[in-house]
């Protein structure tokens, strides 16, 4: 639980860099963010349906280490792509406009806003450990009896 936890935890940033990316990429290519939010959306939803039986095909086939060494190739083409890809934006500074702002700042920021609206904190900790539960849930599988074990246990 402790890693589905951390993972969850983990990646809240991914999904975050990713949605700020939208509005630049829509920008550039001179489609409206409502435009560029349905493709990008479709694609999510599409690698999501698609990603377990594939990874189950290839396991079968290669073997699972070999797929491991592929996911982490296809992260690699992923960076390139976006590295090569997407235009670089000067943001300026986010703090008082002459100092370039740390993350670890920014964090602690955000943090004490948190904080400050109480509202606003019980939703993200309520939103939080309802993820956390739903991780779990997803990540166990229900073990079924196999056809041998139900037969056996049948004839005895």
């Amino acid at each position: 639980m402790a890693l589905v936890f951390l993972g969850g935890l983990l990646d809240a940033p991914g999904v975050t860099a990713r949605a700020s990316l939208l509005p630049d990429v829509a920008s550039w290519a001179r489609w409206s963010l409502e435009r560029a939010t349905g493709p990008s959306a479709v694609v999510e939803r599409a690698s999501r349906l698609a990603g377990a039986p594939l990874a189950g095909v290839l396991i079968a086939i290669v073997g699972a280490t070999s797929v491991l060494w592929i996911d982490a190739a296809s992260f690699l083409v992923s960076a390139a792509l976006v590295a090569v890809s997407v235009p670089r934006k000067d943001r300026g500074s986010a703090v008082d406009g002459d100092q370039p702002a740390s993350d670890i700042g920014e964090l602690r920021e955000g943090f004490v806003f948190l904080h400050r609206d109480r509202t606003l904190f019980t939703l993200v900790a309520v939103l939080t450990f309802t993820n956390m539960l739903d991780a779990i849930s997803i990540s166990r599988c229900p073990s079924t009896p196999s056809a041998s074990t139900t037969a056996r246990s049948a004839l005895d």
